[in-house]
């Protein structure tokens, strides 16, 4: 009996030890791809001449839980050579939650629509991963107050 005590408890303990190993792989492999996805998740460059034209509205509490899109302004040619030029340049910070300043439509030339939310000198696509500008204005409060 002792013989069948000991092989059990031998199985036991080299079972305890795949089960701690997986574990920490699968740990280490999870934040090692968080790392990877906080830095490129979301990110899909703009082409200047693919973009045929670029919409800014600006973001107007109502109530605490509801806000509704006012004004809206067309950017010129000059803005969205600068807006494409900071976003490819900009840098992820990671998830971003909140009300947004400005929301921006972008129409592509191949018919598909792109939306972006401002909140300063952060700006987000789809997702909720934030980028950041690489500027220390508000671009596109500047822009607005020039319209």
């Amino acid at each position: 009996m002792t013989s069948k005590n000991t092989l059990r408890t031998k199985l036991f303990r080299l079972i305890k030890w795949i089960a701690f190993i997986f574990i920490i792989l699968c740990i280490a492999s999870y934040f090692l791809n968080q790392g990877f996805k906080s830095k490129y998740c979301g990110f899909h460059r703009l082409y200047k001449d693919s973009i045929e034209n670029v919409m800014l509205y600006k973001f107007e509490p109502d109530s605490f839980n509801y806000c509704r899109c006012g004004d809206s302004l067309i950017l010129s040619k000059n803005h969205i050579s600068s807006f494409v030029q900071k976003w490819n340049n900009s840098y992820s910070i990671g998830p971003i939650k909140g009300i947004p300043r400005f929301t921006l439509t972008v129409k592509m030339r191949n018919g598909c629509n792109r939306k972006f939310n401002t909140y300063g000198n952060a700006i987000k696509d789809y997702n909720s991963f934030g980028f950041k500008f690489l500027c220390e204005d508000d671009f596109f409060e500047s822009i607005w107050n020039k319209k």
